[in-house]
């Protein structure tokens, strides 16, 4: 049970870490006026990777922190 929990918070602090970057590197970007998309496509498909990074990320980080700290 104890690792259960540690890997739910490993992984909600990773997804919280990983918007967080995402969400000031969107901010960067916008502020150099760098296009992030053109069409609704665009959009679509920068969704699917936030969605995609945001994942990998918490998995990695669920699983680290339930290894280091069991």
């Amino acid at each position: 049970m104890k690792k259960a929990g540690l890997f739910l918070l490993g992984a909600v602090l990773g997804l919280m870490v990983s918007v967080l970057v995402l969400y000031v590197s969107g901010m960067a970007l916008e502020y150099f006026a760098f296009r992030l998309y053109e069409n609704e496509f665009d959009q679509q498909r920068n969704f699917n990777l936030f969605l995609a990074f945001g994942a990998i990320v918490s998995l990695c980080s669920g699983v680290f922190c339930a290894r280091r700290f069991a």
